[in-house]
């Protein structure tokens, strides 16, 4: 679990520093998140589990960043 956590961390940290402003309203957060989604199911269905392993740290990361800026976004 640590491991995950430490994933999870660093993700966040590189989606940070490529895009410092999350989303300027709710609906571009959820526009984000959706994108990211779409990016996990693709893999998925491309059975490329390494590639999804990413993208669902992408989406993960993307949700914190939802969660982090919820106040803003309203």
């Amino acid at each position: 679990m640590i491991l995950i956590d430490l994933q999870i961390e660093k993700a966040v940290k590189k989606a940070e520093q490529k895009h410092p402003v999350f989303a300027d309203n709710k609906y571009q957060a959820i526009s984000i998140i959706g994108e990211e989604f779409g990016e996990l199911a693709q893999a998925v269905n491309d059975n490329d589990f390494d590639n999804a392993e990413k993208e669902a740290l992408d989406l993960i990361a993307t949700c914190i960043r939802f969660l982090k800026n919820k106040e803003s976004l309203k």
